[in-house]
């Protein structure tokens, strides 16, 4: 299971993380350390991004390098998964908007025992100024794993196509 969220809701509470590790970190060299020694490396003060290639946005304390590196992340998770079918894209705000998704999360992963956990969505508003470009890949790509997002049914589905008995 592959989990996504909304790009730019994504990328700032990454560099909001990462600057209270860094601010934190500053005044205890701990937490550094402990974050170095369990391989946190995500954001922080032992931050390594995962795209280190002809970035546009090299400047972690910027948005736009975090939703430049949310592009990077989930252009190759899709890329290279979405044809594995024991592999699922889960969207966030749906997770947190419909229970029907999350009971069908329950039945792919064949968990029989069912209960309605209650997700709550966090959006934050964001007056930060976003590159148009940057923004726009990302949605576009949000979008796409927005439609690919499959749920219990549409997992039926696919493995009738593979068995040749519904033709798309």
């Amino acid at each position: 299971m592959i989990p996504f969220r909304n790009p730019v809701q994504h990328a700032f509470s990454l560099l909001n993380q990462h600057k209270i590790f860094i601010e934190k970190s500053q005044k205890d060299n701990f937490i550094a350390d402990y974050m170095r020694w369990i391989g946190h490396t995500e954001f922080g003060p032992n931050y390594i991004p995962f795209h280190t290639e002809n970035l546009s946005f090299e400047d972690d304390l910027t948005i736009d390098h975090w939703i430049e590196q949310w592009y990077y992340i989930y252009r190759y998770l899709f890329d290279s998964f979405k044809a594995n079918e024991n592999v699922y894209f889960i969207c966030y705000e749906k997770l947190c908007n419909t229970d029907d998704y999350w009971f069908d999360l329950l039945k792919i992963l064949k968990i029989k025992k069912t209960y309605n956990f209650g997700f709550k969505e966090s959006n934050k508003v964001i007056s930060l100024e976003l590159n148009p470009d940057t923004t726009h890949r990302c949605l576009s790509l949000y979008e796409e794993l927005s439609r690919y997002v499959r749920d219990d049914n549409s997992v039926h589905q696919r493995s009738m196509e593979n068995e040749g008995r519904i033709m798309s």
